[in-house]
């Protein structure tokens, strides 16, 4: 008899079932990589964390946690980084060309956000460190399976407010639902990444160049000033509606704070639809995205938009909008001899159930996930689409858009 952990809650339900999600973090390393210590450094954060060994399950009308069926493993056969949740809800992705390795651990996203995969993540590197270095690791007590966040939210007094959900009213996206038929290969169903990374010396002049307005709302400018290149027939001075939602990890916005995995998903959102056109300056857009972000949290609008939050992609009326996840500073720990060259964060899902029958246009599912991150001194984004929903063309068209605010914005840097 299988047995039960507990259900999932509304914010993790619509990541299994028929479009499970996963989201991953890989590291790319050079140099000698022990596959015993790494091997032995995931079962000690599997002790640690037993919930990475746990499945999901049919219940009544939902899903549930349930005990182990396999555990999570390691795989290096090519391929996907997507995980089977109704196996285990993580496994360990290590793929080798000579001295180069890309590392990636994938869980299941109904059991972590990001915040709460890198804390995991992290560990994984300093158990492996620490048995590279002294043949010995120190394992914890292992943790209790992670609340949800209703759970966590049930416990707290939540402001009575609208989410502000309302304000994408009108709001467009340049892409559209993927349709039946138009998938060539098998992993035209899995999303396209557009990956950007910048070097440490046009890092520190962005940051300098946000002086007074944040780091965070001059990306938050650029990055919705670029997607508005995506809409590669439209006039570029004609003003278009383009709506943002931009994510809040809560985890410190509650008392007592909670820890990172103490929590499965815990992110709140702020909505925005700013009229944009090619002319639109990054600044003065990021500076009301990130004024209306912080009124949210104070106004507890963040919170309320988790506490009805739900996770399900599905083909709706209206149009889906842009989010802008800053996953912050991030670095791991590595033993002498492993030099670390990109950490890349990861959401990945088979659009191939989403896919409409040809016919007039639908909207997408989702629109771009833009991931931001900064690793040893590189400021790196990651823009992410469903599979079929944004066209090469547009995406490459926001890339380079995204590339040329950047060193634009860096041009005015005071020490530019």
């Amino acid at each position: 008899m299988t047995t039960t952990l507990r259900p999932l809650a509304s914010s993790e339900i619509g990541f299994v079932g028929p479009h499970p999600t996963t989201c991953a973090f890989e590291l790319t390393v050079r140099g000698p990589l022990d596959i015993d210590a790494l091997t032995a450094a995931l079962a000690a954060l599997r002790a640690e964390h037993p919930e990475l060994d746990a499945a999901v399950a049919p219940s009544g009308d939902g899903f549930a946690f349930v005990a182990p069926v396999a555990g999570a493993g390691i795989s290096d056969e090519p391929g996907d980084l997507l995980v089977d949740p109704t196996s285990a809800l993580a496994r360990l992705h290590i793929a080798t060309l000579g001295d180069r390795h890309r590392v990636a651990l994938a869980v299941s996203h109904a059991l972590a956000d990001g915040t709460h995969l890198f804390a995991l993540f992290a560990r994984l590197w300093t158990h492996y460190t620490a048995l590279v270095r002294t043949g010995a690791t120190t394992t914890a007590e292992p943790h209790p399976f992670p609340r949800s966040a209703q759970a966590v939210l049930a416990e707290l007094d939540v402001p009575k407010v609208s989410t502000g959900r309302a304000r994408l009213d009108g709001a467009r996206w340049y892409g559209a639902a993927p349709v039946l038929g138009t998938a060539d290969h098998a992993d035209e169903h899995l999303p396209d990444t557009v990956s950007l990374r910048f070097s440490p010396a046009t890092t520190a002049r962005f940051r300098e160049a946000a002086q007074g307005v944040g780091v965070s709302a001059l990306l938050s400018g650029v990055l919705l000033c670029a997607e508005r290149a995506g809409f590669l027939d439209e006039d570029p001075a004609a003003p278009i509606r383009i709506g943002a939602m931009t994510l809040v990890d809560l985890r410190h916005r509650v008392r007592p704070f909670l820890a990172p995995t103490e929590v499965t998903n815990f992110v709140g959102a702020s909505y925005a639809a700013p009229e944009i056109t090619g002319s639109t300056d990054p600044a003065a857009l990021g500076t009301a995205v990130a004024t209306a972000a912080r009124n949210d949290i104070t106004s507890g609008r963040a919170l309320a938009a988790l506490a009805t939050a739900t996770a399900t992609a599905t083909a709706t009326a209206a149009e889906p909008p842009v989010v802008v996840s800053n996953l912050g500073v991030l670095d791991v720990e590595l033993p002498d001899g492993l030099v670390a060259e990109d950490l890349r964060p990861i959401v990945s899902m088979d659009a191939a159930g989403l896919r409409v029958p040809a016919g007039s246009r639908r909207p997408s599912p989702s629109a771009t996930i833009h991931q931001i991150s900064t690793f040893r001194g590189r400021l790196g984004i990651d823009a992410i689409t469903l599979g079929g929903t944004a066209s090469p063309a547009a995406r490459t068209a926001v890339a380079d858009r995204i590339d040329t605010l950047v060193q634009t914005a860096t041009r005015r840097s005071p020490a530019a």
